[in-house]
Order: structure tokens, then C-alpha cells, then sequence
């Protein structure tokens, strides 16, 4: 299995893939762009899981991850206590967490998930 975590924003995406065995693979930052989005994506053996915080633009990550045969995830914003307390923001560590969390590696190891 493959865990990706996504912290997006309007134009662009840092993204960090870590594999069953909590192992990071891909920290990346990516254009809002379906077609980089596929890319990265397909550059990993299936399958795969994501996460996405609730942000005001996570719609259409979840309508083409679908597309794909994805899970997507969609993380609450503020119970995500492992972000909101780091000493280090970053939108690589931000994504990194929610990757580590997905995968039960992550501080807390779950994740409080919206519907």
C-alpha cells in the first residue's frame, strides 16, 4: 500500500508518498494541474490511498483521484492536532504528517475524518 498525503493550495500541492513500511519515496511539489497530478500518481504500484485536508479547493482533487481508482481521504483542518501543534510549518512537513498519519505511522496514527 501506498500513502500519500496532499497539502494543497490554490495553484500548487506539496505532496510526500511514504510506503507500507513508513518509508518516504516522493516528496514533491506539484502544479494544480490534473495532468501532473496523473503523473505522480501513476508513478506508483497501486494501490494507494491519499489524504486531503479540508480546505475551500479539495473538490476537484477528490473528483479525479476518483477518476483514477483512488481513496481520498478528507482530513478535518482543525482536529488535526499533529499539524497545528508542529514547531516546524511547512507545506512539506504539513503533507509528510498527513502521509505518516494515513498509514498508522504518524504521531497519534489516526485521523479525524470529515464526511
Amino acid at each position: 500500500m501506498i500513502y500519500i498525503g496532499i497539502d494543497l493550495y490554490k495553484t500548487n500541492m506539496a505532496i510526500t508518498t511514504i510506503d507500507s513500511n513508513g518509508e518516504l519515496l516522493a516528496p514533491q511539489k506539484l502544479p494544480c494541474l490534473n495532468p501532473a497530478v496523473i503523473r505522480y500518481f501513476d508513478s506508483f504500484p497501486r494501490p494507494h490511498r491519499a489524504v486531503v485536508e479540508s480546505t475551500g479547493s479539495w473538490y476537484w482533487v477528490s473528483d479525479l483521484l476518483g477518476e483514477l481508482g483512488i481513496e481520498l481521504i478528507l482530513a478535518h483542518a482543525l482536529q488535526l492536532k499533529a499539524i497545528s501543534y508542529a514547531r516546524v510549518k511547512t507545506d512539506a512537513v504539513d503533507s509528510a504528517m498527513l502521509s505518516r498519519q494515513l498509514s498508522g505511522c504518524g504521531p497519534g496514527s489516526s485521523l479525524s475524518v470529515s464526511s
